[in-house]
């Protein structure tokens, strides 16, 4: 079924499926469809879901458990790293007040809001240096 691998994909990112179809330009309408009817999206909007989350369209189609995991998709060694790199997170934020700040403000924040609020922070870093 299409909307378990989509609701997978999802929990992979941490991110719930209403807040995904948002950032992908789908609807939350949609999304209660593939979960409560059945429903498989067709063309464009699968080739977007299969964009955003870097997988096939054919890993969506075919279910992530039924399917090799197409390459650019973590692998073990990938998903260690991953959760190493969580784990340094979630001590900072426990930790510094700076990153809590960052991480409240962000997390109502689209992609496109997180991605320019990260360019900014660049930019800062830049004039620091110099």
């Amino acid at each position: 079924m299409f909307y378990t691998t989509f609701a997978e994909l999802c929990n992979r990112r941490g991110i719930r499926p209403g807040r995904a179809a948002g950032e992908i330009g789908i609807s939350r309408a949609a999304v209660t469809r593939w979960k409560q009817e059945g429903f498989t999206p067709r063309g464009d909007v699968l080739e977007r879901i299969a964009a955003y989350f870097g997988v096939t369209v054919d890993y969506l189609l075919r279910g992530g458990d039924s399917v090799q995991a197409p390459d650019g998709s973590p692998d073990a060694a990938d998903t260690s790293r991953e959760e190493e790199e969580m784990e340094e997170f979630l001590e900072m934020l426990k930790n510094r007040q700076e990153c809590r700040m960052l991480f409240s403000l962000a997390r109502n924040a689209t992609r496109s809001d997180v991605e320019r609020a990260v360019k900014i922070i660049e930019a800062l870093r830049e004039v620091e240096q110099d």
